[in-house]
């Protein structure tokens, strides 16, 4: 016996062996042999579920006319005449506004003076050439003053073809002395009085507005709703697609449609460019109001799960039961409501995910218990 045992008294000897005795009665006492077991987690299940759905689309935009042209002169002068204002309404090849005339007429009566001179020249050129090729033909004359009469006849008559285009020219300066509207519509801007000289050269541009020396002309009876949409959601629209328009500065909605989706996406925002259009016979409507577009796709059958299920925020990811293991699942989803998400990819239908209070408790591998809800 080792001589420190020796020295012990025996009742203290005694007094540690019952201590052992004790620890191996504890039963929260575990030994080097046995592992701890692993405390299960409390969750419930909910099931993948597919439903059809009429979601909307809701987007934001702005009124636009249908066509919007910029009538400057056609021809360079001083404006006699503008017809037209602000604000007035206008039909088809109505005069807007017109040009001094009084240099295009003394310019077509000049031409006209010519013309007659120039046929006159002619004439005579025609008469000559004729008596000397008769008698070049003869030999009383030789062919070379025949060939001159010949280049005198086509000259006179080139003289008489340029006359009579430029008095074309002239008579159609005339008829374009006067600017009329391309189509029904209404004045929006007026950047041009009369007195004022215009060139059909150079024409300038103007800060905040249509270009100098021009009547801007809008056709709104028909009123086109501009709106962006999320590239998402392209697959679920098309021309004709319902919709309807809530103008705030009328306090009014309309009844619409999409007429022209854009082919062309913005590689940058990753959206479509989408027009609605309104009628708007009486006017009613203004270009650059601010528009709120609600658009309702065909329903289409959707996977849902319970919005508590979905966690994680950059990514989202759902645990499902494995044999009563907790495995992390990713998902893409599209918000729905308050209560559910649409699984867009990751779940299919049949499939449970888990829910609960004890949800963020969960880790992947956690020990599951699986309770009714």
């Amino acid at each position: 016996m080792f001589p420190a045992l020796r020295m012990l008294p025996l009742s203290l000897l005694l007094f540690q062996i019952a201590a052992c005795d004790s620890f191996e009665d504890d039963p929260t006492f575990t030994s080097e042999k046995e592992a701890p077991i692993q405390q299960r987690i409390a969750v419930q299940l909910a099931p993948v579920v597919s439903v059809e759905i009429r979601d909307s689309i809701i987007a934001t935009g702005t009124t636009s006319a249908l066509k919007t042209t910029n009538i400057k002169p056609m021809v360079s002068g001083l404006i006699e005449e503008v017809y037209v204002r602000v604000g007035d309404r206008v039909k088809k090849g109505q005069p807007l506004l017109r040009v001094r005339q009084t240099e295009i007429n003394l310019k077509i009566a000049r031409l006209e003076h010519r013309i007659t001179l120039a046929r006159a020249e002619l004439k005579n050129a025609k008469k000559d050439l004729t008596t000397y090729l008769r008698l070049s033909k003869t030999g009383v004359i030789p062919e070379e003053v025949a060939d001159d009469s010949q280049t005198i006849y086509d000259i006179a008559r080139a003289r008489l073809g340029i006359a009579e285009t430029q008095l074309l020219e002239a008579k159609q300066n005339l008829a374009d002395s006067v600017s009329r509207a391309p189509f029904d519509g209404v004045i929006t801007a007026s950047n041009i009085e009369e007195g004022s000289f215009v060139t059909t050269m150079g024409m300038g541009m103007s800060m905040g507005g249509p270009p100098q020396n021009t009547l801007q002309v809008q056709q709104i009876n028909i009123i086109v709703t501009l709106v962006r949409l999320p590239e998402i959601e392209l697959s679920r629209i098309a021309v004709g697609t319902k919709a309807k328009i809530t103008i705030d500065g009328l306090n009014k909605t309309f009844p619409s449609q999409i007429h022209v989706i854009n082919d062309l996406i913005d590689y940058e925002s990753r959206t479509i460019d989408v027009r609605l259009g309104i009628n708007n016979e009486d006017y009613l409507i203004k270009p650059g109001l601010f528009a709120r577009v609600e658009i309702f796709p065909e329903p289409r059958q959707i996977l849902v799960v319970p919005r508590m299920a979905v966690m994680g925020y950059e990514s989202n990811y759902v645990f499902v039961n494995n044999n009563g293991i907790a495995v992390r699942v990713p998902v893409t989803i599209r918000e729905l409501d308050t209560a559910r998400v649409e699984i867009i990819r990751g779940l299919s239908q049949g499939q449970s995910v888990i829910v609960g209070n004890n949800l963020s408790r969960l880790r992947e591998g956690s020990s599951i218990q699986i309770r009714e809800v």
